[in-house]
């Protein structure tokens, strides 16, 4: 599994991202951002007010996270292209977790991510079951290296939902991960195609079997 370097986060509009080609899959909605152009048109300097919506979300698309994020500072019809969620379809959040706030969860879901890296060597993550709370439709989690990320989170994380669009999932050096937590992944993600446990000590035989029996088919990394 190809993993992301981590980043970090300030606020919503600093969230690191890395981005690969965005596919314009559909013609985005523009009603909210039309709206929003008749709103802030006074407070433009001179010039960006004949700055046409295809013009914007083209400049943005090229754009890395960072510095959509400040573009996204110039005003509400900036901002409003800036939340279209085709922008970022393709992008992978990274995430310091002390930085995991309602704000940013908030910015994530808005803008339709999807895929997500957590950082933390100190943190146990409490706020791991909002995110994933806030996010149903994710699809690659990675959390490796988050050491104290604690049982009693990984199992509020995920006993209450299924994740039916995850399909990689990566607990590398995660080191209290166990079989029990390995058989609620399976059955709340079944359609997880990679599994990644390389420093998981606390997974045996029986973790093993889990994964046997309900993901024979996954790629899975053990120590």
């Amino acid at each position: 599994m190809e993993t992301q370097s981590a980043g970090s986060v300030g606020n919503e509009d600093q969230i690191s991202v890395h981005s690969g080609t965005v596919p314009v899959l559909s013609e985005p909605t523009t009603s909210t951002v039309e709206h929003k152009t008749a709103v802030c048109s006074s407070q433009l300097r001179p010039g960006f007010e004949s700055v046409s919506l295809e013009l914007i979300r083209t400049i943005l698309e090229n754009l890395k996270a960072p510095e959509r994020g400040l573009m996204a500072q110039v005003c509400g019809v900036w901002k409003a292209v800036a939340d279209e969620p085709w922008i970022w379809i393709d992008d992978h959040a990274e995430l310091q977790a002390a930085d995991l706030s309602t704000a940013v969860i908030d910015s994530l879901v808005r803008r339709g991510i999807c895929r997500v890296k957590l950082a933390s060597t100190a943190d146990e993550l409490r706020e791991l079951p909002k995110l994933l709370e806030a996010l149903p439709s994710i699809i690659s989690l990675d959390v490796s290296g988050c050491c104290n990320l604690s049982i009693p989170v990984l199992e509020r994380s995920f006993a209450t939902h299924r994740f039916d669009s995850l399909t990689t999932l990566n607990l590398n050096r995660c080191q209290k991960v166990s079989d029990r937590i390995i058989h609620t992944v399976t059955i709340q993600a079944p359609n997880l195609q990679a599994l990644h446990l390389d420093g998981c000590r606390d997974v045996r035989d029986l973790g093993i079997h889990y994964l046997s029996v309900k993901a024979c088919e996954h790629e899975v990394a053990l120590p």
